[in-house]
């Protein structure tokens, strides 16, 4: 798992469209977002992605994977602008 396929999935959620998400997340083509949205599906399968469902029939287990993802790419987010101090980093 990438954390890009994340990032893609997390944009599809929030569009509940694949085509809305692709056109968001360019230049990302639909049928390239749709890969990776398998892609991240097989590794993931408790989330029971149906990407044409995604915007009205949410089971439980992919509302709890939705929060949790929107936590970690907070996280990720604000680390990339933290500084590392080279002499502590060992």
């Amino acid at each position: 798992m990438e954390l890009r396929h994340l990032r893609y999935f997390d944009a599809v959620a929030e569009e509940g469209s694949l085509t809305l998400a692709a056109e968001r997340r360019r230049p990302t083509a639909q049928p390239s977002l749709s890969r990776q949205i398998r892609d991240l599906d097989d590794e993931v399968p408790t989330i029971e992605l149906v990407v044409g469902d995604l915007a009205t029939n949410r089971s439980p287990s992919l509302k709890s994977f939705l929060s949790k993802l929107g936590t970690l790419i907070s996280r990720v987010s604000e680390s990339q602008h933290f500084p590392i101090d080279s002499a502590t980093a060992k």
